[in-house]
């Protein structure tokens, strides 16, 4: 945007009169200011983001040093590199004939022979052989000439004796030297012609393209600048009678701005996009204890039915757990399956309508607990996390079903579950210690066999291939299939054997499927997806309904998951917009040297999110971190469109004009680099909302508000920023009258 502001000014000097480097210098002074004002807001708004806690803040904090430097290096190529390539009055096809000596034979023929173009081209191979000649003799006489001069200071004698011949044998090295002199000189000249060659190639091709580029586009451009300059007319009309009912038409723009706060209220809330990617994942969980056996084989039939969706790809099953695996949600009763669709692309639009499909068929035929999951972000599985926190656990798993119950009847909530389930059936040992004192036996002897006869013991490793295998030595399992058996197995090896059930209370109960603690208390969690509703607006109704629950005064629910991180980054987010509009005003505030301006300036920042709310209104997106993050981008952004016109307006009335003719003509002047600017934005954002790919559904919200929110802050700037520039921006300037 710098360079197209800078380039556009130097044009429309030389269209005013001006030769290459005034119109360079002028274009810069005129505009430099304001280029560079309009930079600096912009690296405000990023400063910020370093500040922005959770998501938000991990996403983007690497983004505001990539933005901040790459503004500065466009900030000087539009101040420095721009003017310098544009001053430049055209090419001189200069060059030394050692180095390119096709340029110079063709000078030389034009210059001395006076020779047209096509004779000077054909001049160029003899010019060149002459060069070539004219080199050697000069190299030879440079190199031979002060020996052969030596040898002849001694007359005729000298060559008849020793010194002559010592003397002529000196002439060796003086031919090598020549030799490689000439030779690196060939070599050189060689691969420069080459170069040339090559350069002039791509020279050919480019004017060619340039050519019917410029034959092409003749007419369209032609068009395009007639109707530019209608509508530069047409703008002029406008803000002419606009100026004069500025108070109506900014009251219009007031109501306008109050109704897009009232659409914005109805707008939804969410951490970040759905990512719809063509695979999902299904949660199967059957009842605590079953055998691993039996779990693959209702996992079977769940499989059978995703297969038989015509637009499942694969299916890929996880049954049970590793032996070292940490992770408490899976077991020998539960199975993962990971299905990916045909076409992923096309199919991604369809994700949710094939999700609601198998759940009803698997529903009909399966009773096991079925929980859908997403490709997730950030470790987060489900949407929706309700903590319930408490001390005692099985109190916290009655107010869990409770509120479970009251999670389901939530609109939008789908594959509700509750972290407390079944546990698994435990067979508790209680020792009694003083009937094993009086046997002359401990605890730890007692659990030491028990655990060898039940776990077995491993004495060594069997080495396979390199593969140690465990040798476990336990008792026959046949001798251990009920708990009956295990009370009467013997505590001692001796005769008589004691049994277990001589020696320990032996009972069976179910123990805790888990047990999970957050800041040093237990903590129960219902988990939820969200459907056809934003995150935000289930949350609030989820706490309205669990609100009615009586609980102790200990206990209390409150949001976690994605709800607790979109509220941590909402408020930073905030906080960042504030800090960043702040550092805006200040920055402008240095540039105008004035505390009105700026404000005038700052209008722009409500008049793109006019348009903001309307764009994400239209399209059905929820406000997320990416539209907050797009936000605090469109705050120093769109300000640099109002920064440009502002600024020609005060140079303007510097310059001696009224106010409002200084308005209108700033408004004319700065019309094409403010459209060309917004244009190029817009563009350039285009393929982010087009595009289909991986990650789209992330980047996209942000393209819509960034889009949206330049393009209404431009149209709405044209006309709402010399409206309130003309009521706020001072009166004019009293002619001062000299004393006669």
């Amino acid at each position: 945007d710098n360079s197209i502001v800078v380039l556009e000014s130097i044009f429309r000097c030389k269209e005013e009169g001006d030769d290459v480097v005034d119109a360079a210098n002028r274009g810069v002074k005129e505009v430099g200011s304001a280029v560079i004002a309009s930079t600096l807001t912009t690296i405000s708004v990023f400063f910020p983001i370093v500040f922005v806690e959770g998501i938000a803040g991990q996403l983007f904090g690497d983004l505001s040093l990539t933005v901040t430097f790459s503004l500065l290096a466009s900030l000087l190529t539009a101040l420095y590199l721009i003017p310098l390539v544009a001053s430049r009055k055209g090419t001189v096809r200069k060059s030394d004939r050692q180095f390119v000596w096709i340029l110079q034979a063709y000078r030389d023929a034009q210059v001395k022979d006076n020779a047209g173009r096509g004779d000077a081209i054909a001049q160029i191979l003899p010019r060149g052989m002459e060069y070539m000649i004219t080199y050697l003799t000069e190299t030879a006489q440079d190199i031979f000439g002060p020996a052969i001069e030596v040898t002849r200071g001694f007359g005729g004698r000298f060559t008849a004796t020793i010194l002559g011949a010592l003397a002529y044998i000196a002439f060796i090295p003086l031919a090598i030297l020549f030799l490689l002199q000439v030779t690196l000189k060939t070599v050189a000249t060689f691969f420069n012609t080459v170069f040339f060659g090559i350069c002039l190639v791509f020279a050919g091709i480019f004017i060619v393209i340039r050519a019917l580029l410029r034959v092409i586009m003749w007419i369209p451009l032609q068009v395009f600048d007639v109707c530019f300059n209608a509508f530069k007319s047409a703008y002029a009309v406008l803000l002419t009678h606009s100026l004069r009912f500025s108070p109506i038409l900014l009251l219009l723009v007031m109501l306008l701005s109050i109704h897009a706060a009232y659409r914005g209220m109805n707008l939804g809330a969410e951490l970040i996009p759905p990512m719809k990617q063509g695979e999902f994942g299904i949660h199967m969980e059957a009842r605590a204890g079953i055998r691993l056996e039996e779990t693959q084989e209702r996992a079977a039939r769940i499989e059978s039915i995703i297969r038989e969706m015509e637009e499942v790809d694969s299916v890929t099953v996880e049954i049970g757990q590793e032996s070292t695996s940490t992770e408490t949600d899976q077991g020998e009763n539960v199975a993962i399956f990971s299905v990916t669709l045909k076409n992923p692309d096309e199919m991604a639009a369809y994700q949710d309508e094939i999700i609601e499909r198998l759940r009803e068929r698997i529903t009909k035929v399966s009773s096991e607990e079925i929980t859908f999951t997403l490709p997730s972000l950030f470790s987060f599985k489900t949407a929706i996390e309700l903590q319930i926190v408490g001390e005692d656990l099985n109190e916290l798993r009655r107010i869990g079903e409770m509120a479970l119950k009251k999670v389901h009847d939530v609109p939008g909530v789908v594959d509700a579950e509750l972290s407390v389930k079944a546990g698994y059936p435990e067979v508790i040992i209680e020792l009694d210690r003083e009937l094993l004192a009086a046997k002359n036996l401990s605890p730890f002897q007692v659990a030491e066999r028990i655990r060898r006869e039940v776990q077995g013991d491993i004495p060594t490793k069997f080495n396979q291939s390199g593969e140690k295998v465990d040798i476990r030595v336990r008792t026959n399992q046949s001798m251990l299939n009920s708990v009956q058996d295990l009370k009467s197995l013997s505590v001692t090896d001796g005769s008589p054997p004691i049994p277990l059930q001589d020696v320990a209370r032996i009972r069976e109960d179910e123990g805790p499927s888990e047990i999970r603690r957050i800041d040093q208390r237990q903590v129960v969690l219902i988990n939820a997806n969200v459907e056809d509703r934003d995150l935000n607006a289930v949350t609030v109704d989820i706490m309205d309904a669990v609100a009615d629950i009586p609980v102790p005064s200990d206990y209390y629910f409150t949001p976690g998951g994605q709800s607790k991180e979109l509220a941590t980054s909402q408020t930073s987010l905030y906080y960042a917009l504030i800090l960043a509009v702040f550092l805006v005003y200040v920055v402008m505030a240095c540039q105008f040297e004035s505390i009105l301006h700026p404000a005038l300036v700052m209008f722009s920042v409500p008049l793109a999110f006019i348009g903001v709310i309307y764009a994400l209104d239209w399209t059905n997106t929820d406000i997320s971190v990416m539209v907050f993050l797009g936000g605090i981008v469109l705050a120093g952004i769109v300000v640099n469109d109002a920064i440009v016109l502002v600024d020609y307006i005060n140079q303007l009335r510097a310059r001696g004009k009224k106010k409002r003719d200084a308005i209108i003509e700033a408004g004319q002047v700065r019309l094409r680099p403010i459209i060309m600017t917004t244009v190029t934005t817009v563009l350039g954002l285009l393929p982010m909302i087009l595009a289909s790919g991986e990650g789209a559904e992330m980047r996209r919200p942000m393209a819509i508000t960034v889009m949206a929110g330049l393009s209404s802050a431009t149209i709405l700037t044209l006309i709402v920023i010399p409206m309130v520039y003309d009521l706020l921006g001072g009166r004019d300037k009293e002619p001062v009258n000299e004393a006669s």
